[in-house]
């Protein structure tokens, strides 16, 4: 289950694997739980999916810790 700040009719794919897709959920909602005051972010999980195809899911996570 994703965070409540995330879209569910913004959660695009782009191709990812059913190994790809757990690794993006587990992300946002790793970024979810670290960052309680995101309260929106409908673009965050098709962002997520797009870096996935480049960088390792760690590498990702630790970026987007930064950001936030």
């Amino acid at each position: 289950m994703l965070p409540a700040f995330v879209d569910p009719a913004h959660c695009l794919t782009y191709h990812l694997t059913r190994t790809g897709r757990s690794v993006a959920d587990r992300i946002v909602n790793v970024l979810g739980y670290d960052c309680p005051d995101i309260t929106y972010s409908p673009v965050l999980y098709p962002i997520t999916s797009i870096l996935l195809h480049f960088m390792s899911g760690e590498y990702e996570l630790h970026i987007y810790k930064k950001l936030y």
